[in-house]
């Protein structure tokens, strides 16, 4: 936790300060303010220790090109009810002289980063434009520090720059679990794809006592050991590595691995519940079954701290849900510690009310399993972190 006094560091200084403001919107209405509501404080007490701030955030992949329905502006409207802060859109020229009035009464929020290619091709004509106008960096956006972008790479080795509270709180949760964890010290992996969680898999499979996996994951896993899955998701370039690792499972001394044994299969617009081993050519596995993930939890009483990430079905859809609003509600109640993490756990989880119901809640995606798997991270590496 950072102390009060560190903000006064910052009086009466230009602080270019990159938040992650990106929300799910749909038209001008943000679905999800949970990333809004996660900087409102540390603009706060940043304003009211007397920093000229200047945020810096994306929203969505526009791809270095103007795109309206990715503008801010309701960012900014809803960070402005929010935070009960003067708050202004600025789409001005990025030059000092013409900034410095909107900063005498307002947080100043420039326009979508990535509208401008040299955020991602880290220009360095764009980063010393940027950088033109602050006295110092903060970062506080977790969850793009694997990007070496402008404004999470560049800007930083321009100016005197700092971590902010959210960054020193996911890296201080990650690294205590990563070196530190109480065990027993299970996984619980979801989502779609097997290739992007194989790195954080093959990371943590010497100092885990076991793995739970559904989703696509488990649809692998399944598809590898010879069953019908039909026409669901599944990774079908890992299926020699989903083979050869659930193999290694059933050696001596090696994680234990528990699948979903019964699924929720859609056929011709009906759900319909079925064990694993009988899947049909023209079935669809949308979900784990509850009842299966409630038997998988059983004898899992004893575990210390889990890790969870990625939703057991399409949560999303009517039907398909129930598998992960019971994954939730059994690990948002369990004694142990549960560290969570990505985007869609996120949702399911509040699809399911279970916020607030975990030791530690990650609002990052991708940056979170980078850390995890031991990778390095352009946007910690440039802060010493």
């Amino acid at each position: 936790m950072i102390d009060q006094k560190w903000y006064k560091h910052f009086k009466s200084k230009n602080v270019l300060l990159r938040l992650d403001l990106n929300v799910p919107i749909s038209g001008s209405k943000i679905l999800d303010d949970s990333r809004i509501l996660n900087s409102v404080e540390t603009v706060r007490n940043l304003y009211e220790a007397g920093a000229k701030i200047i945020v810096i955030s994306h929203l969505g992949k526009p791809n270095g090109k103007k795109v309206s329905s990715l503008s801010l502006k309701p960012v900014v409207e809803s960070f402005s009810q929010n935070s009960n802060l003067p708050c202004f859109l600025y789409l001005g020229n990025i030059d000092r002289k013409s900034i410095k009035k909107q900063l005498k009464h307002s947080v100043v929020f420039l326009e979508n980063v990535r509208f401008d290619a040299g955020e991602q091709n880290c220009s360095e004509d764009f980063i010393k434009k940027i950088s033109s106008i602050g006295d110092c960096f903060v970062n506080d956006a977790f969850s793009v520090c694997h990007r070496a972008h402008g404004s999470v790479f560049g800007i930083a080795q321009h100016l005197p720059s700092f971590a902010g509270p959210s960054i020193l709180h996911e890296t201080q949760n990650l690294h205590a679990l990563t070196h530190n964890p109480k065990n027993p010290f299970w996984v619980v992996m979801g989502g779609a794809k097997l290739k992007t969680k194989i790195p954080l898999i093959s990371s943590l499979k010497d100092k885990v006592q076991g793995f739970v996996l559904g989703g696509g994951i488990a649809n692998t896993f399944y598809k590898a050991l010879g069953y019908e899955i039909g026409s669901s998701l599944h990774d079908p370039d890992n299926l020699d590595w989903a083979k050869s690792f659930f193999e290694w499972c059933q050696s001596e001394n090696s994680p234990r691995l528990i699948l979903p044994q019964k699924v929720v299969v859609k056929n011709q617009n009906i759900f319909k519940e079925k064990d694993f081993k009988k899947v049909l050519p023209e079935d669809n596995i949308l979900d784990a079954s509850p009842s299966s993930i409630s038997d998988s939890f059983k004898d899992l009483d004893s575990v210390n701290t889990f890790f969870w990430n990625g939703a057991f079905g399409a949560f999303e859809m009517e039907g398909a849900s129930k598998g992960t609003e019971t994954l939730a509600m059994i690990l948002g109640n369990h004694s142990a510690k549960v560290y969570i993490g990505g985007g869609e756990t996120l949702a399911s989880v509040k699809m399911a009310r279970m916020e607030g119901s975990f030791y530690f809640e990650s609002l990052a995606g991708g940056a979170t399993l980078y850390y995890l798997s031991g990778k390095k991270l352009p946007g910690l590496e440039v802060l010493n972190l």
